[in-house]
């Protein structure tokens, strides 16, 4: 089977320091570009980081290099003479060092994007600009920065362990969802680089990229003044019950899925009961509910359970560990597993979750080994890149996809979240929405009189965007549908597969009128597999993915990770959109892009599966502790749920946390001895507010970080100051605040507007896009083919 190309002959230097530096240019590989790794004299500190088995190098270092060449230079001296020839070549340039030591190199990222048209991109644990950029920083401080921590573990690891801190989700998520991010900027900087010549250089916080990721939640506290934690179920019936052999998670939310898990656990009797006969009666009923899934769960295996439940439509999912991943069917015959041969080793690699018109990515190819000392660029790198010539266009670095028209058939979080980030780009993006079936979303929990255009949790995931409103149910719906698809460069969807079907929207369907139009299609576990194409909501794309396996307490269950996995899964669908129409933009056509969301999600726990084949051991849930790191945790501060993530990053920061507590850490060696120098710390840190704490710790140069609900957010002076928090005046909730574009371009924030009334947009964007005269228009507005307006 051909394989899917479209960076090929794009250079990209990778400046080695940073997990989430070289997640980024692994992405960019994977679609062909050529990736040069640039390793300081001794070799990148990754390869070291982590569990080896029999490999020369790490389970993470080897997922985060496969298919990149690497040489050896140091960036901190000015006389290193390859630096200067791999810069003059490269198209892409990642790093992660500060301001300070770029410009002692005399490499100011200003510099390089605009004097020498390269698309530059930082990424940097808070950023490369603003009062706190210089401050330390690790995996476990900055997912605590973010905002989620304070929300996990929820449901039943909250009900068994109350008292326990908050945990970070997953190993390196942080730096994968950072690296993604950074390379869909590289992806859409580079195409404005194709149509401007001009370079452009991104500042990525990957703080701001968490938040972001848990918007829909912090946009609630933010405009509403209430503070969510571990307390907060989510959900007010199903969710994570214990079975036989571990954990299964049931979200039976709409009455179809109700029905369908009724019947499914032989109890239809209960879909007439006038205890659950409706969302809000099951609402109120949660906890009978609730007892009757967790007793029937209890006694069966949680593969059974999916397979008798999933094919009558119920959305559940068993959580997945690294063998199941390892030796998923669906995923191998969709081509989401990969093989690599290096060292003497043979590995399976998890892929990122795409296939293009069918097609899997390259490769991948094997991961570097440690470099030898050189003065000579890489083959295919002596030659300085010819300068993008451009057609004249004068596109702002802010908005690289100006003029890219999306058309946007998407509903509730993963899919909005896609084509949020292409509108925050730049992109015009039209949504299409009809009242009669209108976003849940757009309905607002608990106030069925608020109508579809309150809801901030609609309002986080749809900025920027327009509103056409469309009955789909009539022929002249779906015919005016058809012509705004011809008019599209990418049209993006989030429904189950034969949605797009029934509507002849495919690629295949429109690529003889717009051959040009870019089909993104973001299932649960995408087709072309063995997967029929089962139902999916965040959680189960969490529990399958592998992420939920990975999250919580060594001695609790698996965790249910939601509204922040389907935003994971709409950046990985954006990254794949975008190399897309980077492809067409090079010289190629239109195409179908599948996205999995699940193998999304497995794509950022992909490390672990590596570990699993090198060491023969399981990974497993370490609440926040990573590999050998001590102290390397949450710790109680004075004050009600009020917390402190501390990072000692080696031997040095460990003894630095002791002089501030007071404590000999580095007499700390057996596991009883570290426990009880961990009370110590946390006894101090009990009797201080978690500001103070930070301060001395950040005093020593120590990584740590208070566990950030959404108003502490809100007054962040950091975050305030990198513009991640937007003010806008919504139409009818007033003034909101609202969490923008986790990126700044050139020193810019993007432009941010309030998310539409449903139907607001549509005799302009009619008009504009197919060219319909008012009167036509009217006509169909007449007839109820089209929605122009909807009350408040």
């Amino acid at each position: 089977m051909d394989s899917f190309t479209s960076l090929a002959g794009l250079k990209v230097l990778e400046l080695s320091g940073d997990i989430a530096v070289a997640y980024c240019a692994k992405v960019l590989g994977e679609f062909g570009a050529d990736v040069v790794k640039v390793e300081p004299p001794g070799g990148d500190w990754v390869r070291g980081f982590g569990p080896t088995g029999p490999a020369p190098d790490s389970a993470v270092f080897i997922y985060t290099n496969t298919g990149k060449r690497t040489v050896v230079a140091d960036l901190h001296d000015p006389a290193d003479p390859i630096v200067p020839g791999l810069l003059a070549a490269a198209d892409v340039v990642i790093g992660s060092a500060s301001a300070e030591e770029l410009e002692d190199r005399g490499l100011s990222p200003h510099r390089l994007a605009h004097d020498h048209g390269v698309v530059y991109v930082s990424i940097r644990p808070y950023g490369f600009a603003g009062p706190g950029a210089g401050r330390p920083g690790t995996e476990l401080d900055v997912f605590h920065a973010g905002g989620e921590g304070l929300l996990l573990p929820g449901g039943l690891s909250y009900e068994l362990f109350p008292d326990r801190p908050p945990v970070k989700a997953g190993r390196h998520l942080t730096d994968y969802d950072a690296g993604n991010v950074g390379a869909l900027l590289a992806l859409a900087l580079t195409m404005r680089r194709l149509e401007t010549g001009a370079g452009a250089f991104a500042d990525v916080s990957k703080q701001d990229v968490a938040i972001s990721l848990g918007r829909v939640t912090i946009d609630r506290q933010l405009n509403q003044g209430i503070r969510v934690n571990r307390a907060d179920r989510g959900y007010d019936y199903g969710g994570i019950f214990p079975c036989l052999d571990g954990y299964i998670t049931v979200r039976p939310t709409q009455d179809a899925f109700w029905a369908s898990l009724a019947t499914g656990i032989g109890r239809p009797d209960l879909v007439d009961d006038p205890r659950f006969a409706t969302r809000g009666a099951r609402e109120t009923n949660a906890t009978a509910l609730d007892e009757i899934i967790r007793s029937w769960c209890a006694t069966r295996r949680a593969r059974d359970i999916y397979d008798q439940l999933a094919p009558l439509g119920t959305p559940v999912g068993y959580y997945s560990d690294a063998p199941a991943l390892l030796t998923s069917e669906h995923a191998a015959k969709r081509g989401d597993l990969g093989e690599v041969s290096a060292a003497g080793l043979s590995l399976v690699v998890p892929r990122p979750g795409y296939t293009f018109d069918g097609r899997p990515l390259p490769g991948p190819e094997p991961w570097p080994p440690a470099p030898a000392q050189s003065s000579e660029p890489p083959p295919g790198w002596s030659t300085p890149r010819r300068p993008a010539a451009g057609d004249g266009r004068d596109l702002p670095a802010h908005g690289p996809l100006t003029g890219v028209r999306v058309l946007d058939l998407t509903w509730v979080a993963a899919g909005p979240y896609t084509t949020e980030l292409l509108s925050m780009l730049g992109a015009e993006v039209v949504k299409v929405e009809s009242s009669a079936k209108p976003d849940l979303f757009r309905q607002v929990p608990d106030d069925d009189a608020a109508g579809l255009n309150r809801s901030a949790r609609f309002n986080s995931v749809n900025l920027n965007k327009q509103s056409v409103g469309i009955n789909l149910q009539v022929p002249r719906g779906r015919a005016l549908l058809r012509r705004l698809a011809l008019a599209a460069d990418l049209i993006v969807s989030n429904f189950r597969p034969g949605a797009l079907e029934r509507l002849s929207l495919t690629y295949d369907d429109l690529k003889d009128a717009n051959p040009d139009v870019v089909v993104v299609c973001i299932s649960s576990a995408g087709r072309g597999g063995t997967d029929p194409g089962y139902a999916g909501y965040a959680s189960i794309f969490n529990s399958m993915g592998g992420l939920g396996h990975l999250t919580g307490y060594a001695d609790g269950p698996a965790v249910e990770v939601r509204d922040s996995v389907d935003l994971r899964t709409g950046t990985v669908a954006a990254v794949g959109a975008l190399a897309a129409l980077l492809a067409r933009r090079r010289g190629g056509a239109g195409t179908a892009v599948d996205v999995s969301a699940q193998q999304a999600i497995t794509g950022l726990v992909g490390d672990s599966v590596i570990e699993y084949q090198l060491v023969g051991r399981v990974p497993w849930r370490a609440g926040n502790g990573l590999y050998d790191l001590w102290p390397y945790d949450v710790f109680p501060c004075r004050g009600d749920d009020e917390w402190v993530a501390v990072a000692a990053r080696d031997a040095r920061d460990r003894g630095r946390i002791g002089a501030v507590v007071g404590l000999d850490l580095a007499a700390a060696v057996s596991e009883e001895e570290r426990r009880s120098a961990e009370a110590g710390i946390a006894a101090w840190t009990s009797a201080r507010d978690a500001t103070q704490v930070v301060a001395a710790l950040h005093a020593v140069d120590v990584p740590a970080a208070k566990v950030l609900g959404g108003d502490d957010i809100l007054r962040d002076a950091h975050v305030r100051e990198r513009g991640l928090l937007r003010e806008l005046d919504h139409p009818t909730l007033g003034p909101q605040i609202v969490v923008g574009a986790p990126w700044r371009i050139d020193g810019e924030v993007a432009a941010t507007s309030p998310a539409p009334a449903l139907g607001r947009d549509t005799v302009r964007a009619i008009r504009s896009w197919t060219g319909l005269p008012a009167a036509e228009i009217a006509e169909l507005v007449e007839m109820g083919a089209v929605e122009a307006t909807t009350d408040e």
